[in-house]
């Protein structure tokens, strides 16, 4: 019985030795397949916070429903891609964009799509590298516009946050 113990253990011992030598140690590994936000609303007219506000929330399509702090706060929470790879084996690259959108009662929708990753060698710093917090998008204060009365936005402004004024701006030169 003791024999056999020790010849499993040799055997254990070698096929180790040899995955080492080629490489092919199973590693656990992770990746994000969905960034986390975070981010504080407050009122563009007044900057106040909005609090205790029922907000939606989509990333990339998925919709999560949450309710904001006293102070305008609001977290999503990311989403992790668990695998198994080997040394040197192959691995999946954590997301490069994200795309996130709020929606609140009473005010306009603020919509951005954010590049937090290299996408390509071309781009060696994505443009939103800086908001990117670990596994979590900090969106930061996150100015939103009330409705009108009639519920349509107000034509002589962009319909969107005034965090995203910029990139609004960017693609209006119609």
């Amino acid at each position: 019985m003791v024999r056999a113990m020790e010849r499993k253990a040799q055997i254990v011992t070698v096929i180790g030795l040899c995955g080492l030598m080629a490489g092919c140690i199973p590693v656990p590994k992770k990746s994000v397949a969905h960034y986390g936000v975070e981010g504080r609303l407050t009122d563009a007219s007044n900057g106040e916070p909005i609090a205790k506000a029922r907000v939606s929330v989509a990333v990339d399509g998925r919709e999560f429903s949450k309710t904001t702090n006293r102070s305008g706060e609001f977290k999503v929470a990311p989403e992790m891609h668990h695998f198994w790879t080997w040394l040197g084996g192959p691995m999946w690259m954590d997301a490069t964009r994200s795309t996130v959108n709020i929606a609140s009662d009473g005010y306009v929708s603020y919509h951005k799509t954010l590049v937090v990753r290299s996408e390509s060698a071309d781009v060696p710093v994505p443009p939103d590298q800086d908001q990117l917090k670990g596994n979590y998008i900090a969106l930061g204060n996150v100015g939103m516009k009330k409705r009108e009365q009639d519920g349509a936005a107000n034509r002589s402004q962009p319909a969107r946050a005034e965090t995203n004024q910029a990139s609004a701006a960017a693609g209006s030169g119609r």
